[in-house]
């Protein structure tokens, strides 16, 4: 019998070996693998399903990308290798996503696939008004431009949530008035929402600023506001540089009154040094007047009607009554003013 040479059987050995890798295969075979998705074609704003399928069993991670970003949207590191992506109208046309495979040894391989967005994009829109603070009773006009590929079928104008009346509008421009008074002092919220032709909508807000008086225009004594003797009424020395507000109200000679205006008293955010005067029938002649009735009082005048008639009360910033040059129209100029018995 012929005998082997040790030396022969390791040559033979390492023949073997360099033929063959440690796991049984192609020393640089790389990961094969295909791409696919559960919806090719998108026309409504949602997500897509992408899955890596392979047939290598040494796969470490699957990685998926969006187009040539090197961030990837998400891995998954067991089969099967699926990732949920967003769609939305930003993504309108083709999109392409990757998905790169890495094995036990590092080695990668790559596909990919592409998906069609045809979402039809709401309208865009935005909304002005004439004035965001309001000082005086009246209209507020609200304006809203809206475009859309589709056309706009109609634009809806909404005070506070609530569609206002006469508020839809069918072509440009696309308007509506909204009429104020002292009931809506405050803060509000107005709402444009414009709809496309296949259903499509968007919207845009404005917040405004209501602060009339509730005797507005009560500026002269000939548009004095009504009060009587027991009630009260709630203003604001606004508007106009130099705001006076006139009150009127009837009495009986002996009348025991009195006034008072309160400020920050009545509000804490209040500005207003508040000066007040009563005026006999006339208009003209000063019954009593004040610009400070003390802590917690503000402005206050006591007095006894001399005749029956009509009385006139004044208010307005202590500043301005005293300085003819001077301007005050703030907004936070708020006052409450109280007309009682004594």
């Amino acid at each position: 019998m012929k005998r082997v040479q040790p030396f022969a059987i390791l040559a033979l050995t390492g023949l073997l070996l360099s033929a063959c890798g440690s796991g049984g295969g192609p020393v640089d075979a790389k990961p094969t693998l295909t791409l696919s998705v559960d919806r090719s074609t998108v026309s409504e704003a949602g997500t897509v399903k992408l899955t890596a399928s392979t047939s290598d069993t040494d796969i470490k991670m699957v990685r998926f990308y969006k187009g040539s970003d090197t961030t990837p949207v998400c891995e998954d590191m067991t089969a099967p290798f699926e990732c949920t992506v967003s769609v939305g109208e930003a993504d309108a046309g083709t999109v392409t996503y990757r998905a790169v495979a890495t094995d036990q040894a590092g080695q990668t391989g790559e596909a990919s696939t592409t998906v069609t967005v045809e979402i039809n994009a709401a309208p865009t829109v935005s909304l002005q008004v004439s004035q965001t603070q309001v000082f005086a009773a009246g209209p507020l006009t609200v304006t809203a431009t809206a475009t859309d590929a589709d056309g706009i079928e109609k634009v809806e104008f909404y005070l506070n949530g609530r569609l206002i009346e006469n508020g839809v509008d069918v072509s440009a421009p696309y308007t509506a008035t909204i009429p104020l008074t002292f009931i809506q002092n405050g803060r509000h919220v107005i709402t444009a929402k414009a709809y496309d032709t296949t259903g499509k909508v968007s919207e845009a807000s404005q917040v405004i600023t209501v602060g009339i008086d509730r005797g507005e225009n009560n500026n002269d004594l000939s548009l004095a506001t009504q009060i009587n003797i027991g009630e009260n009424v709630v203003g604001r020395i606004t508007g106009v540089g130099r705001d006076y507000d006139y009150y009127k109200f009837t009495g009986t000679a002996g009348d025991r009154l009195k006034v008072t205006v309160r400020a920050q008293s009545y509000d804490s955010t209040s500005t207003l040094d508040p000066y007040v005067q009563v005026l006999m029938p006339d208009g003209k002649t000063i019954l009593e007047e004040d610009d400070d009735g003390g802590m917690g009082m503000e402005s206050e005048v006591r007095f006894d009607l001399p005749v029956s008639g009509t009385y006139y009360i004044v208010v307005t910033d202590d500043r301005i009554h005293e300085d003819p040059d001077y301007t005050n129209s703030d907004f936070t100029n708020l006052y409450r003013l109280d007309l009682t018995r004594r």
